[in-house]
C-alpha cells in the first residue's frame, strides 16, 4: 500500500502538477484549469479533440488513477482487526499522496491535487440524486469522522482536567471532577489506536494512562491542545511530532508511544487541513468569476466533503467572508451560467456548506475576540429569506434558516455571541428570538403561502415553508408558545395548519386570522407556484418522470420531503410530520422547563401511530387517492415511525402517551416488508439504543439518558428470515437487511452496557443517602434499570405477535400486526405456515435478546441463572393481559383449552378472553424456546451463579393465570421434557477447573 502511494505521488501527482507547482502561489490560473481538465476529461470515451487538450494525462489516468481508491478502500481495516495496518493507512494519506513536510506542495497545487482525487473517488459512483455510493469516498469520510471524534474527546479530557486544577484539592467535588476527567481520557483510548502487545481493554490501557494523566510536565497538555482543533496549523503538527517524545519519555516506553500515536492519528496532515480548504474556496471563486462553473463545483465539493466533518476548516474570516461573495454571485446569476448554476446544485451545495461553517465562525469569532457585528450581511440576508418563501428547494430553505440561526445575534453582547455556536441552537429568551426571526416567521405564515394549491394545480413551495418552519422549530422553539401578549400567534397558526389542514385534511381555506399578517409585505402578492410550474425549474439531471416511480421500491438514499420521485402530496405529508415532531422535541427540551400543549403531543402520537397501523396511508381520505401507490405508502411509513422514535427519546418523558397498543403498533414498523424502509427505521431505532445521533448529547437537549426497558425489548423484531430469501412468512413477511440486522445485537450490546453503569451508579447514590433509599431503588429503581428485566417486555410482545407459535398447536399467520388488534375471525383465512420455520424464527428472535444480555458480562455471565427463573416464572404462573383501545383489560378467566378446542363452534367466545388465552398458550411455547436458548449458553459452573434477589414483573402486562389442573400438567410436562433434554446436553460441558460447581 506504501509503495503504490509513493508511485501514485511521483507519477501521476508531481506529473499532473508540475506547471502548477512551478507557477507558486502567483499560479496562472489557466495552468490550474489544464491540469484539472487533464483530471475530469480522461475517460476512454473522450473525444479526440479532448484527448489532445489533456495531452499526456490519458496514459496517466490509465495507469495510476486507480490507487487512492485502493488506499482508502484499506481503511476497512479496523484497530480490532489490524491495528498496525489502520496506522498505516492513515499515515499514507496524511504524508504520502499529497506529498510530506520534505517534498510538500505548494497550498495552490495540493489543493488541484485535493480535487481530483475527490473527482476520481466521485466518479461514476453518483446516483440519480447526486449521493456518492462509493465504498473509497465513504471510506475516506469514516476516516475523516474517526479523526474529528478524537479531536472532540482529547478536547473535552483537556477542559475537564484544566477544571480539575481549579478546584480545591481533597475536597469531594475535586474527586468527582478528577473521575470525570480519567473517564474522559478513557474515551480518547478508546477513540485512538492500542499500543503493539496490549488489549484494548481499559485494564490493560489503565496504568498507560494514570502515568500520562499524573504527568507533572504541563507542556505536554499544551501541546496536545494545539491539535485538538481541527484548524490548527502544519507548524503545530510538526512541534507535536517533534517535542511529544521527548517531553513524555520520562514517562515510560508504552506512555510514550501512546501519546505519540495519539498524536498522529489527531493531528491533521497535508491531505485535507485548514490551508488546503482555504485554497478550495478561493479557487472555487476563481473558477466561477472566470465562467469555469464544472470546476468551481469541483472545488466547491471538496469543501463540502471537508466541512460537512470539520466546520471549522470553512470558518477562518478571509474563508467565510469569500464564501458569502461566492454565495451571493450565484444566486445573482442569470442567462446560461444560471442554468449551469442550477445544473451543478451550486446553491444547493454552498448553502449546506454555510450551514455547516455558520456556527463554527461565531465560535472562533468569540475565541479569537474578533467579536462579530451582531448584524447578518443585507444581501445574504436577503437570499436566505427568499430562498424559504420564494424559490428554495426544501433543502435550500432549511440551510438558510440554521445559517440564519448562526449568523443573528441581536443582542450583540458576549452571551449570545457563545450561545451562537451551540449547535445552531440559539439560547436566547423568547423576546429576543421574536427579535430575530419574528419576520421570517411572519412571512412564512401569512395566508397566501399557507396554502396546500394554486390556480394551476398542488403548492410544491409548500414544502420549503414546511422545511423552514421546522428549522426555526429548532433554532427558535419558543416562537410557537403563544402567550397572553399575542407572542407566538404566528407559531400557532402554523402548527394548526400543520395539525388540522396539512395532516388531518380539514377545511384548507379557513379564516387564519388574516389580521395577523400585519403589513403586507412586498412579495405578499406574488403568485403561488404550481408543481408543474415548479418542474420546469428544475434542473434536469434532479428531475424523474412520475410514471416510472408507480409502484417502485423506494429510494432509502434521500430525505422523503426533497425525493422528487414521490408525489407531492406524500412530501407534504412527511413535511408536515417532521415540522410537529420537531416542534415537540424542542419545546419538550426549552431551557424554561415548558413542554408543548399535552393536546398537540396527544395528536401527534394518534398520527403517526395511524399512519403505520395503515400500511402508509394517509390520516385524511382527501389524501389517500393521491398517496396510492406502493412507494408513497413506503415512504409515510418510514417517516411516521422514525418520527415516533424520536418522541420516544427519554428526555422527553413522553412515556405516558405511548400506550401498549402503540407500543405494539411502532415494533410493528421493524417488520417492514420493504427492504429501503425497514433498513432505515432500525438505523433509526439502533441509534436509540446506543444514544446516538438525535439521542446523543447535545447542546440544547443536555446528557443522554438510557431508554425505556420496552424499546431494548423490540431487538427481538429486527432479525432476518430464511437466508437468500428477500421475505420470510414466518418472519411476519418482513424483508431481509443483511448486516443492518447483525448489526442491532452490537446495538443492543451497547444499550445494555450503559444501563448497566446508570443502575450501578444509581445503587451507589442509594447506598450513600442510607438503607431507606437503598431499598426504594430495590423495590421500585432496579426493574426500570436492569437490562434483565428487559425479558418480560419482550416475551410480552412476541406473545401477541400473529406469527408466534403455539402450545395448543394453532399457529400463526403472516400477519406483521400485533394479535389484538386484528379482526377474530380473519385467523381462519389465512394459511397456516411452516411450524418448524415459525419455531425457528423464534428462537433466533430470543437469541437477538439474550446473546446480548448474556456477553455482555463477558465468559464468567452470572445472569442466566436469573434469567431461567424468570421465564420459568411467567411461563407456569403468569399469561399476558391483552390490550383494547389505549388501555389493557384482563381478561376474564376463560381456560385456555376451553378457547383452543372451541374454535369453529357455535358459541361466541369474548373476543378479549379469546386473545389473552391465545397469548398465554404462545407465552408457553416462547418459554420453552427461551429456556433452551439460555441453556446454550451455559459454558461454565459460574454461569448458574444463584442470583440473590427476588424477581418482579411489570403487572399492568401480566396477571396470574387461571389454568386448569388438566392443562398445568400438560404444559408443565411440556417444559419439563424440553428442560430436562436441555440440562442433560449441559451437563456433558466440560467444567473449568478454576470455578467450584454450584
Amino acid at each position: 500500500l506504501t509503495g503504490l502511494a509513493q508511485i501514485y505521488f511521483k507519477y501521476y501527482v508531481m506529473a499532473k502538477l508540475k506547471q502548477v507547482e512551478s507557477g507558486g502561489e502567483d499560479c496562472d490560473f489557466g495552468v490550474i484549469l489544464n491540469a484539472l481538465h487533464g483530471a475530469n476529461d480522461s475517460s476512454p470515451t473522450a473525444s479526440a479533440k479532448k484527448r489532445r487538450f489533456a495531452g499526456e494525462c490519458f496514459d496517466l489516468d490509465e495507469k495510476y488513477k486507480w490507487i487512492p481508491r485502493k488506499v482508502f478502500e484499506s481503511a476497512c481495516f479496523s484497530d480490532a482487526q489490524d491495528a498496525e495496518m489502520r496506522n498505516r493507512v492513515i499515515q499514507v494519506v496524511d504524508d504520502v499522496l499529497l506529498g510530506n513536510k520534505k517534498d510538500s506542495l505548494t497550498p495552490t497545487s495540493r489543493a488541484v491535487g485535493l480535487a481530483f482525487i475527490i473527482a476520481s473517488l466521485r466518479e461514476d459512483d453518483d446516483d440519480a440524486h447526486g449521493q456518492t455510493t462509493s465504498n473509497a469516498h465513504k471510506w475516506m469520510c469514516s476516516l475523516f469522522v474517526q479523526r474529528a471524534n478524537l479531536q472532540k474527546a482529547l478536547a473535552s479530557y483537556l477542559d475537564a482536567r484544566s477544571k480539575v486544577k481549579s478546584i480545591e484539592h481533597g475536597t469531594e467535588e475535586h474527586l468527582a471532577a478528577e473521575a470525570d476527567a480519567f473517564e474522559q481520557l478513557e474515551r480518547v483510548a478508546a477513540l485512538s489506536a492500542p499500543l503493539p502487545g496490549l488489549s484494548s481493554s481499559p485494564s490493560d490501557i489503565r496504568p498507560v494512562l494514570e502515568k500520562l494523566h499524573t504527568a507533572k510536565d504541563k507542556h505536554i497538555f499544551r501541546i496536545l491542545a494545539t491539535i485538538a482543533t481541527p484548524d490548527h496549523s502544519a507548524s503545530a503538527r510538526i512541534r507535536a511530532f517533534d517535542e511529544l517524545p521527548k517531553r513524555t519519555k520520562s514517562l515510560g516506553d508504552s506512555t510514550a508511544a501512546w501519546v505519540k500515536s495519539l498524536a498522529r492519528r489527531c493531528a491533521m496532515g497535508n491531505f485535507l487541513n485548514a490551508e488546503v480548504v482555504q485554497h478550495c474556496i478561493i479557487l472555487s471563486q476563481e473558477c466561477f468569476a472566470s465562467g469555469d462553473i464544472a470546476e468551481s463545483a469541483e472545488f466547491l465539493s471538496c469543501v463540502k466533503t471537508a466541512v460537512d466533518v470539520y466546520p471549522s476548516l470553512g470558518a477562518g474570516k478571509e474563508g467565510f467572508e469569500t464564501l458569502q461573495e461566492l454565495f451571493n454571485e450565484c444566486r445573482a446569476a442569470s442567462g446560461q451560467t444560471k442554468k449551469l448554476v442550477e445544473d451543478y446544485n451550486m446553491v444547493t451545495t454552498l448553502s449546506g456548506i454555510l450551514a455547516k461553517v455558520a456556527p463554527a465562525r461565531m465560535t472562533i469569532a468569540a475565541r479569537n475576540k474578533d467579536e462579530p457585528t451582531g448584524e447578518i450581511d443585507s444581501h445574504l440576508e436577503s437570499h436566505l429569506v427568499n430562498m424559504c418563501t420564494r424559490d428554495g428547494t426544501p433543502e435550500q430553505a432549511r440551510s438558510a434558516v440554521y445559517t440564519m440561526a448562526a449568523l443573528i445575534n441581536p443582542s450583540k453582547s458576549k452571551d449570545a455571541v457563545a450561545a451562537v455556536g451551540k449547535k445552531r441552537q440559539v439560547s436566547l429568551t423568547q423576546e429576543k428570538q421574536q427579535e430575530a426571526f419574528g419576520s421570517l416567521l411572519k412571512s412564512l405564515t401569512m395566508t397566501s403561502r399557507m396554502t396546500l394549491t394554486s390556480g394551476n394545480g398542488e403548492n410544491i413551495k409548500i414544502l420549503s415553508i414546511l422545511t423552514a418552519l421546522t428549522a426555526l422549530a429548532e433554532s427558535a422553539p419558543s416562537l410557537f408558545e403563544k402567550d397572553s401578549r399575542g407572542v407566538g400567534k404566528n407559531g400557532e397558526k402554523a402548527i394548526m395548519f400543520a395539525i388540522e389542514t396539512c395532516l388531518l385534511g380539514r377545511d384548507p381555506s379557513a379564516d387564519y386570522d388574516s389580521d395577523s399578517d400585519g403589513a403586507a409585505s412586498e412579495d405578499d402578492d406574488e403568485e403561488v407556484m404550481s408543481e408543474d410550474e415548479m418542474s420546469k425549474k428544475t434542473p434536469k439531471g434532479r428531475r424523474r418522470k412520475s410514471s416510472l416511480s408507480k409502484n417502485t421500491t423506494p429510494d432509502g438514499a434521500v430525505s422523503a420531503v426533497e425525493d422528487e420521485s414521490l408525489s407531492l402530496t406524500c412530501r407534504r405529508l412527511c413535511a408536515a410530520i417532521e415540522f410537529l415532531v420537531s416542534y415537540i422535541s424542542h419545546r419538550g427540551n426549552a431551557r424554561d422547563g415548558s413542554t408543548a400543549p399535552e393536546e398537540r403531543i396527544e395528536q401527534a402520537v394518534s398520527i403517526l401511530c395511524q399512519i403505520i397501523e395503515d400500511g402508509g396511508l394517509p390520516p385524511a381520505s382527501r389524501d389517500r387517492k393521491a398517496c396510492r401507490s406502493r412507494q408513497d405508502r413506503a415512504a409515510l411509513r418510514k417517516c411516521a415511525a422514525t418520527n415516533l422514535f424520536r418522541l420516544c427519546d427519554a428526555r422527553l418523558k413522553l412515556d405516558e402517551y405511548l400506550s401498549v397498543e402503540r407500543w405494539h403498533i411502532l415494533s410493528s414498523s421493524l417488520l417492514d416488508e420493504e427492504t429501503s424502509v425497514r433498513d432505515g427505521i432500525m438505523e433509526e431505532f439502533s441509534m436509540l439504543l446506543m444514544n446516538k445521533g438525535p439521542y446523543g448529547h447535545d447542546a440544547t437537549f443536555g446528557r443522554p439518558m438510557v431508554p425505556h426497558l420496552r424499546f431494548l425489548a423490540m431487538v427481538t423484531l429486527c432479525v432476518d428470515g430464511d437466508h437468500g430469501a428477500g421475505h420470510s412468512g414466518a418472519n411476519a413477511s418482513a424483508a431481509n437487511v443483511g448486516k443492518r440486522s447483525t448489526n442491532m445485537k452490537a446495538a443492543a450490546i451497547q444499550c445494555i452496557t450503559n444501563l448497566r453503569t446508570t443502575s450501578e451508579g444509581t445503587r451507589i447514590h442509594a447506598r450513600s443517602l442510607g438503607a431507606a433509599a437503598e431499598q426504594h431503588f430495590e423495590n421500585c429503581h432496579k426493574m426500570k434499570l436492569m437490562p434483565e428485566y428487559s425479558v418480560p417486555y419482550a416475551l410480552y410482545l412476541l406473545s401477541f405477535r400473529r406469527e408466534t407459535p403455539s402450545a395448543g398447536g394453532t399457529t400463526g399467520t403472516g400477519l406483521t400486526q400485533p394479535l389484538a388488534t386484528q379482526p377474530d375471525d380473519e385467523e381462519d383465512v389465512f394459511i397456516s405456515m411452516d411450524e418448524e420455520n415459525q419455531h425457528k424464527i423464534l428462537r433466533k428472535r430470543l437469541k437477538w435478546l439474550f446473546e446480548p444480555l448474556v456477553h455482555s458480562l463477558g465468559d464468567g455471565a452470572d445472569n442466566i441463572s436469573f434469567l431461567l427463573r424468570m421465564v420459568d416464572l411467567m411461563g407456569n404462573n403468569y399469561q399476558p393481559i391483552s390490550f383494547v383501545g389505549d388501555s389493557h383489560v384482563a381478561s376474564s378467566p376463560v381456560s385456555i383449552g376451553s378457547v383452543l378446542s372451541e374454535k369453529g363452534a357455535d358459541r361466541a367466545v369474548d373476543p378479549v378472553a379469546k386473545s389473552a388465552a391465545l397469548a398465554a398458550a404462545k407465552l408457553k411455547t416462547i418459554c420453552v424456546a427461551a429456556r433452551e436458548v439460555l441453556l446454550s449458553y451455559v459454558k461454565k459452573d459460574v454461569n448458574l451463579s444463584t442470583y440473590p434477589g427476588g424477581i418482579q414483573l411489570p403487572m399492568n402486562l401480566f396477571r396470574r393465570s387461571h389454568l386448569t389442573s388438566a392443562m398445568k400438567l400438560s404444559l408443565s410436562q411440556q417444559s419439563g421434557d424440553s428442560a430436562r433434554t436441555s440440562l442433560d446436553s449441559s451437563k456433558s460441558l466440560p467444567r473449568s477447573s478454576g470455578h467450584k460447581r454450584s
